[in-house]
């Protein structure tokens, strides 16, 4: 499973070098700010230049010395002038990029950029860039940060993203892809099932151009998720999730090797899926083929990175510790050790290795179990002490136990070798006994240190996913908590001093005797006091769920509290526009008006079916509320069909009754844009 954590990574993380240009940036930032332009014009010209020089030129210096432009030039610019909001939160959101990219002291100050960029982006309105910062807020926090933090940074991007007009389905499935590597870090199999199922959900909603790359990141997953499911299983079980493993493999090569989309097909991610595909072969017992395994490591080694013909030095270093393994695995160990040792030699000549691909560790093991194989324990000793200094601060105990087990291995065959003429039959029979011995005894030291630590990590992966699950439950209570506690002092406020305020000089003014005409103004201004207020009363789901939802909402608990005796079926459709589109106003009108006539169904009719419907247009808002029941008051107020209809009329709307043998519909319709 290593190598599927290791291929989603890989996804996300990329690493180049660029030669470092010797344009002078401090003088060109200056003579911008100075050219005959709007302060707009000035301020996105100069930003542009600065992100010009790092995209040729990506190395530490480069961050200082943007950092410093943007820092001492550009942002007191658009600080002192008219710059628009958008540009701002732009400007403040790549200093703080700046500044991740220098190390991870800097996290902090990022945090507090970052914060003023959001300020920014959501003063401005625009959801294209809330969605951009809180994104790189998540992914911040899920690589570098504090993972929880991360992941709920992740759920605000993508409803941020939602909202925007512009294409961001890419943006989108690659926060979920972030949840998923977080899952899959806690060995949350259900987490990671809800996470592919919200993938699948968003890949029917999409783009029809974004599909490739969308079922390209959700094939990915997949792949992880069905991989660790095989690790964990056995028998007819196993074999499925591997089946499935393998479809999703396949067809993840498939859409890399079909599509044009260079954003999901650069060469190093199109290398690590053929090598990837090349450890399932090998690594699982049920499918391994080593003609597939040489197959698909050819292929990651003649992958076109970038116009250059030989695979870049990971690839190549990593393929080949594959191709050992595989030769290994068939018993041809003089071939696997050649390979072992190449590759060793030439990971010790790199400058620059991703260290979740290349494990020295894992070649030096391969290494001792080729030498116990063909009982060289002279080479099996030296390969120990190389492991130890490679893993010196990891496992120190357990490697220590077995160069000290290999060194005694070693003496005893040479002493046995001294006596070799005297007591050959002897001394060969003792010292395979006790070399098998030894190995078992190793095998099941290593077993039972590597069964406890397993179950420790997993036990502690539980805990703090579940400390997630409450972090995040907790963090939207106390929101939904606040909203209603700010509602009612605001409404506190308002009856305080304007209504409480005229009532008292409409009564000084009864006590006082003064004319009608003044009290009776007083009294006008009282009502219209009391009823803005009473417009202006928004249920709190409104705060952040749309008609759509808060309807739906409704239904459902009325469903559920007349359950057994009515039956509810809601039906909702947009064309051309959004919910979330609506107007407050409108909203609140339309759920008051479902919410009488649902009402009166329920207490009035004796129905047993009551059907809600609501349609969206651009042009206009259609809402239905039928049932099958029988009146027994005949009169309109009866019904509350007043106080419909004077809500109907607030939002230039008209509403309709019929009533039948076979019940009572009542159509509202109106303006979607009041």
């Amino acid at each position: 499973m290593k190598k599927v954590l290791l291929f989603l990574f890989l996804a996300l993380l990329t690493t180049s070098v660029n030669a470092v240009a010797s344009d002078d940036l401090s003088a060109d930032v200056a003579k911008i700010l100075k050219m005959d332009l709007s302060h707009e014009e000035r301020t996105d010209s100069a930003f542009t230049r600065v992100c010009e020089y790092n995209s040729g030129n990506l190395g530490r210096e480069s961050f200082i010395t943007c950092e410093k432009e943007l820092k001492e030039s550009i942002i007191p610019y658009a600080e002192r002038h008219d710059v628009s909001p958008v540009l701002k939160a732009r400007i403040y959101d790549e200093f703080a990029q700046f500044m991740i990219r220098q190390g991870r002291d800097r996290v902090d100050e990022a945090r507090e950029c970052r914060d003023k960029a959001l300020a920014y982006a959501r003063k401005a309105g625009d959801w294209y860039w809330i969605g951009r910062v809180i994104d790189h807020q998540a992914t911040t926090e899920i690589n570098i940060g504090d993972p929880t933090k991360g992941f709920s940074l992740s759920e605000e991007a993508i409803a941020a993203y939602k909202k925007s007009p512009h294409d961001t389905d890419k943006f989108i499935i690659r926060l979920h892809y972030l949840q998923a590597i977080v899952y899959l870090q806690l060995t949350d199999m259900e987490g990671l099932a809800k996470v592919i199922e919200a993938m699948r959900k968003f890949a029917g909603e999409a783009r029809a151009e974004n599909e490739p790359y969308i079922l390209y990141n959700l094939y990915s997953v997949c792949e992880a998720y069905y991989g660790t499911l095989a690790e964990a299983s056995k028998g007819k079980e196993r074999k499925a999730y591997l089946d499935s493993l393998n479809r999703y493999s396949l067809r993840s090569i498939q859409i890399i090797e079909a599509s044009p989309d260079i954003w999901h097909t650069t060469s190093v991610n199109q290398s690590w899926n053929y090598y990837n595909r090349a450890v399932m072969f090998l690594n699982t017992d049920e499918i391994y083929n080593m003609d597939s395994v040489l197959y698909y490591c050819d292929k990651a080694l003649n992958v076109n990175h970038h116009g250059k013909t030989d695979p870049v030095q990971e690839v190549r270093i990593s393929v080949a510790s594959l191709i050992a393994e595989g030769w290994m695995k068939q018993g041809n160990y003089a071939k696997a050790k050649e390979i072992l040792l190449s590759t060793l030699k030439e990971l010790d000549e790199a400058k620059v290795i991703n260290n979740l691909i290349i494990d020295k560790a894992e070649l030096y093991k391969n290494l001792i179990s080729i030498a116990r194989e063909s009982g060289n324990y002279r080479d099996a000793y030296e390969y120990a002490e190389a492991l130890s200094k490679v893993e010196k601060e990891r496992y120190s105990e357990e490697r220590t136990k077995a160069i000290k087990e290999l060194e005694i291995k070693y003496e005893t065959q040479e002493t046995r070798l001294a006596l070799a003429e005297s007591e050959a039959s002897r001394a060969s029979t003792l010292m395979w006994l006790f070399a098998a011995t030894g190995l078992l005894l190793l095998a099941v030291v290593i077993f039972v240190i590597y069964a406890t630590r397993q179950k420790r990590r997993r036990l502690q992966r539980e805990m703090e996913f579940a400390n997630l699950r409450a972090d995040i439950g907790r963090q939207l209570t106390r929101q939904y908590v606040e909203g209603l506690e700010n509602e009612r002092e605001r409404m506190a406020r308002e009856l305080h001093d304007g209504v409480c305020n005229d009532l008292l000089a409409i009564r000084m003014n009864i006590n006082s005797g003064k004319p009608i005409e003044n009290t009776a103004a007083l009294i006008d201004n009282c009502r219209e006091a009391v009823r803005r207020i009473s417009h202006e009363l928004m249920p709190p789901e409104f705060a952040y769920a749309t008609l759509d939802e808060v309807v739906r909402f409704y239904i459902a608990k009325q469903a559920e509290a007349n359950e057994g005796k009515i039956t509810f079926v809601y039906d909702s459709s947009a064309e051309g526009t959004a919910w979330d589109a609506i107007p407050d106003a409108v909203c609140l009108e339309v759920y008051r008006i479902v919410q009488e006539a649902v009402g009166n169904a329920v207490k009035h009719s004796g129905a047993t079916d009551i059907s809600v419907a609501l349609h969206l247009t651009t042009q206009s808002l259609d809402a239905v509320i039928s049932d099958n029941g029988t009146y027994k008051s005949a009169g309109k107020k009866g019904l509350g069909l007043e106080s419909i209809r004077r809500r109907a009329n607030s939002i230039n709307g008209t509403v309709t009754v019929d009533t039948d043998d076979t019940g009572t519909k009542v159509t509202l319709r109106c303006p979607s844009d009041i």
